[in-house]
């Protein structure tokens, strides 16, 4: 009778540790493609702009962001095609802080723009730079009142 709950807790504690290692492998290589789709998803309605993003690889553990081929383009009502271009984005956050916080607060260590160009361009009383902060702005407020689910 006492190895045979031996026997149930150590098959119990493989199929925990089993479980827990398949998602850890999942997390590695698919959070990156997630993320990628998520902002590709919600990006006009975030941002007020279209973002393009040829590839995504995220390091969740490391908690490093590497971003190939990203385009911002302007915001309605602006002559040049983007706002940014980077052939490289690299974004190393602070993942303690981060899960501490459980998602509610983001601290960026570094952030490195390799091969980047900005367009930024002047309207009569504002800028496609100063709409899209202005439009950030209202969205991280509008959180900050919203009723927690």
């Amino acid at each position: 009778e006492g190895g045979s709950v031996a026997l149930r807790v150590a098959l119990v504690v493989a199929v925990v540790g089993s479980l827990v290692a398949a998602a850890v492998l999942l997390l590695h290589f698919y959070a990156g493609v997630v993320l990628q789709r998520c902002i590709q998803h919600f990006d006009v309605s975030f941002l007020g702009t279209k973002i393009e993003i040829e590839h995504l690889d995220l390091h969740p553990f490391r908690g490093i962001l590497t971003i190939t081929g990203l385009t911002v383009r302007n915001p309605e009502g602006y002559k040049s095609d983007y706002l940014l271009q980077a052939e490289q984005v690299k974004v190393d956050l602070g993942t303690v802080p981060l899960l501490l916080s459980l998602g509610h607060s983001v601290n960026i260590n570094t952030l490195t723009l390799k091969g980047a160009s900005i367009f930024y361009e002047r309207a009569l009383t504002t800028s496609n730079v100063e709409d899209v902060i202005n439009i950030l702005r209202h969205r991280i407020e509008l959180a900050a009142v919203a009723p927690e689910m």
